[in-house]
């Protein structure tokens, strides 16, 4: 962290910095756990809608910082604050967003994932699954890493996962030179006929990247999730992706399950389909080793759809 952000840091919050250690981040951010010299810090109070936002009086000495690269931390808050909310999932609180800086609670973990915090995880994220809305998609765009989530409200899943999720970031991996002018072809094919037979879950509350890097455990404990990209989905599509990474094992979908039975289309295609989306990011981000994955998933449904 330099120093000018260092100062901008200390205005914000009316205090002293003590000690900063970078974190591992993302693609939007540089990521500092920074404690300060006093076990509180006041700042100005306002709403998550302004440039300037805070809560006041945080009885805390510490805090992880987010210092922005490329992406919208406005944005990040928003998500977590809309989160927090309206569900139960252990985001970290917001504190404050000032420009370029996004300052939240520091949560505990040591990233320990054993049959209990799966277990704790997928009541979670039933819970949140749970939380509905009478159309799909956001009020807002969000984010997934540094890229734009289109949103808008959808009455039809099929249109807008095809054309807001499999198409746009298609188009986006291929105009970076990552995904074949072949495969992109593949791609279009099948949204084209995606509305025809989808036959989606009426929408519910995604946290849109659940992988291990943003699951935060302790004692069998979930302690945090966080680096959302939420908006209202077919709720399968957060299962798709925990199932494409492994993220978590037979704890946590037995336990899912118990509490929101998946229906036989969901192992026999959907999670093919959904994995499709997670796939095209990850080919936009780090390139060639993905679209054999892609590739995969087309051919499967490819052969049940032809």
């Amino acid at each position: 962290m330099d120093t000018d952000t260092k100062t901008q840091l200390e205005h914000l919050l009316g205090t002293t910095i003590r000690h900063v250690t970078p974190l591992s981040g993302g693609q939007i951010a540089a990521v500092y756990a920074v404690t300060f010299d006093s076990s509180s810090f006041s700042t100005p109070s306002s709403t998550l809608s302004t440039s300037h936002t805070a809560v006041s009086q945080a009885a805390v000495s510490q805090a992880v910082v987010k210092v922005d690269l490329e992406g919208d931390l406005a944005c990040e808050g928003r998500m977590l604050h809309y989160l927090h909310d309206k569900s139960h999932l252990p985001v970290p609180q917001v504190y404050a967003q000032d420009g370029g800086l996004l300052v939240l609670e520091h949560l505990p973990g040591n990233g320990r994932l054993n049959a209990d915090a799966e277990r704790h995880m997928a009541e979670l994220l039933a819970g949140l699954h749970n939380v509905t809305a009478d159309a799909y998609g956001f009020a807002e765009d969000t984010l997934i890493g540094s890229l734009t989530l289109p949103n808008g409200w959808h009455a039809d899943w099929g249109r807008f996962f095809a054309a807001k999720r499999l198409l746009h970031f298609a188009n986006l991996a291929h105009k970076r030179g990552r995904l074949p002018e072949k495969t992109l072809t593949r791609v279009q094919k099948l949204a084209e006929r995606v509305p025809e037979w989808l036959e989606p879950n009426p929408p519910g509350l995604v946290h849109g990247d659940i992988w291990s890097g943003n699951v935060l455990a302790q004692d069998g404990i979930i302690t945090g999730v966080i680096d959302p990209a939420i908006y209202y989905a077919d709720p399968e599509v957060d299962l798709a992706y925990i199932d494409l990474f492994g993220t978590f094992g037979q704890a946590f979908w037995r336990r899912y399950q118990e509490i929101r039975p998946l229906a036989d289309a969901f192992w026999q295609y959907r999670r093919a389909l959904y994995s499709l989306f997670p796939l095209l990011v990850h080919v936009y981000y780090f390139g060639s080793g993905y679209v054999a994955g892609v590739e995969q998933k087309l051919a499967v449904l490819e052969q049940r759809f032809s």
